[in-house]
């Protein structure tokens, strides 16, 4: 019973704790793979404690090497309870424990019958531990179920499979939203990154009466370089080839919440439910005497409850997302004419090398 107890126990006070507030352990499979990993931590130990040589006499006379079995089902079990903690191995994890909740199964079946001795007490009768397993098979299904359905939901809508080079498609090879605009610019790639570099929100039109709207009057940050002051944080400055920034946020909200981001890597790997998160870039390529610039923005929900929230949110701002992107690249190509909109000493230029330097590390190229 102690198991149960732990599972029980630990999914319930993490449960809590994100009722309160604690946006970490929301939604409820993230306490419910708490409580699986402390149960699966327990039983894991005590392959290896005083209750050893039980566990070994409760393995079938069938099966060869009962110690082997007991150590080897052990680790499978610390191991398990790891994995379920590590966003990246929690799918694998709580297929795998299923599997072994069915595998060790017949253990529990043996001792019922035979009048084992477990611990100190005779194995409980197979009907209530039949029941209590389901409640542990539950569990890991529960959670088994809700990974392969937020991944199935970011793969719903999946980007080309090949020919895939830029950093944007290296952090984000599958999206559910996404839309991409050209402009070519008569003028070389090194002005037009010096304008698009120096935009700022008041360089727009269009998009300067959308953000108001957006934020219906409340203020927003300065009306510096967007690239310092906009609502994604740059991550990457190539100049004067290629940028991109990204952000994790809930913008369905009317104050939006936002995660902190420093790196690719980080919003590549992050997976906590209940986020949207989304990267755009900028690419500037030599063309027919002047410049091609293109952007495109990429992005995917977290879990399918996020999803149904930011659907309804993009169905609302799709077109004018498009508008503020095409305000975006006119306002660069008239400054790039033009030669106007410097960019401030300290300003994203100034740093260029710098992030290029730290970002460097994240493997992708432009």
């Amino acid at each position: 019973m102690a198991p149960l107890v732990v599972l029980v126990l630990v999914t319930a006070v993490l449960l809590a704790a994100g009722a309160v507030g604690v946006r970490l352990l929301r939604p409820w499979v993230v306490p419910l793979r708490g409580g699986l990993a402390a149960m699966f931590v327990l039983t894991g130990t005590s392959h290896f404690g005083s209750m050893r040589d039980d566990f070994i006499s409760m393995v079938p006379p069938a099966l060869p090497e009962p110690g082997l079995l007991v150590t080897l089902s052990g680790l499978l079990e610390l191991a398990g309870a790891v994995g379920l903690l590590l966003p990246p191995t929690v799918l694998w994890a709580s297929g795998g424990l299923t599997a072994l909740l069915l595998a060790m199964f017949p253990a529990n079946i043996y001792a019922a019958s035979q009048g084992l001795m477990v611990g100190s007490t005779e194995a409980m009768p197979l009907v209530p531990r039949t029941l209590i397993q389901v409640v542990y098979l539950s569990a890991t299904v529960a959670v088994l179920a809700f990974q392969l359905r937020a991944r199935r939901m970011a793969r719903r809508t999946p980007g080309p499979a090949a020919n895939m080079h830029s950093a944007l498609e290296v952090a984000m090879p599958h999206f559910q939203f996404r839309n991409h605009h050209s402009r070519w610019i008569d003028a070389p790639p090194a002005a037009v990154w010096e304008a698009l570099a120096s935009l700022t929100l008041s360089d727009l039109t269009i998009s300067r009466a959308l953000v108001g709207l957006r934020y219906l009057g409340r203020a927003q940050a300065g009306d510096g370089p967007l690239f310092d002051t906009g609502p994604i944080t740059m991550l990457r400055l190539d100049a004067p080839d290629y940028a991109i920034g990204g952000s994790i946020a809930r913008p369905w909200q009317r104050v939006p919440q936002r995660q902190p981001i420093e790196t690719l890597a980080a919003l590549a790997a992050f997976d906590e439910p209940g986020w949207a998160k989304y990267l755009t870039d900028f690419s500037l390529t030599a063309e027919r005497g002047g410049t091609r610039l293109r952007t495109e923005m990429r992005g995917y929900c977290t879990d399918d409850h996020a999803w149904k929230r930011f659907r309804i949110y993009w169905n609302a701002i799709r077109i004018g997302s498009g508008l503020v992107r095409r305000d975006i690249l006119r306002s660069v190509a008239r400054a790039a004419r033009t030669g106007s909109g410097p960019v401030r000493p300290d300003g994203p230029r100034s740093v260029a090398r710098k992030v290029q330097l730290e970002a460097g590390t994240d493997g992708t190229r432009p």
